[in-house]
């Protein structure tokens, strides 16, 4: 039996063991909920998974909680990540590929141990509490972005930021922090129309 549940192009249920896993070629979309929980047995772990080039959207919680994950390797095809796709994964750094429009709602949220993320040109929107959470300390937003949602970045570890002359609307709580934040400088663009509550609490920095 194979480990992987394939229906016309979308892996839906993957039920193997793999500790370093390839998901084979062909597949177009990874499924909602294809891998949930799927690693999160026994605590955290160094095991990694390899997208293929051809899968061009990751449907909602595709990894959520796949707490032992620290390495996930995107390809250059996807052009579409869900919401929580990624929630809760133990990955320490990401690389969003260009093509991708909208990082969604949640979709690396309480990433505690993601410090790296790479951003393309091409992203717009950056959704409500998308990097909620992670152990991000220093981010390069693109050009093109308009939009950072409500607590897009609650409770990370920036020190630093620098926003796009795109840049329209900064969220409720968005660079905001539970007890304080690390951020010491902040460059606002004169193409901002509006902020939202909260926006920089705890920034004591």
């Amino acid at each position: 039996m194979s480990d992987f549940e394939i229906v016309n192009g979308v892996l839906v249920k993957y039920n193997g063991p793999a500790k370093n896993l390839v998901i084979p070629e062909g597949v177009k979309e990874i499924g909602e909920r294809a891998f949930r929980d799927a690693f999160s047995s026994f605590g955290f772990g160094d095991y990694s998974i390899t997208i293929p080039e051809g899968v061009t959207k990751i449907h909602s919680n595709a990894f959520a909680y796949c707490s032992r994950v620290e390495k996930i390797v995107l390809p250059n095809s996807c052009i579409e990540i869900g919401d929580s796709a990624f929630e809760s994964c133990h990955i320490t750094k990401i690389t969003i590929p260009d093509g991708v429009a909208v990082i969604s709602e949640k979709a690396f949220k309480g990433c505690s141990n993601l410090k790296s993320i790479k951003l393309p040109q091409t992203l717009s929107s950056i959704n409500n509490q998308a990097f909620y959470g992670t152990a991000v300390d220093k981010i390069s937003l693109p050009k093109e972005l308009f939009n950072i949602g409500d607590e897009a970045f609650y409770n990370t570890k920036l020190e630093k930021v620098s926003f796009p002359k795109s840049l329209k609307h900064i969220g409720k709580r968005a660079f905001s922090s539970a007890f304080f934040s690390n951020l010491e400088e902040i460059s606002f663009s004169e193409g901002l129309e509006s902020i939202g509550e909260e926006a920089f609490k705890n920034c004591s920095n």
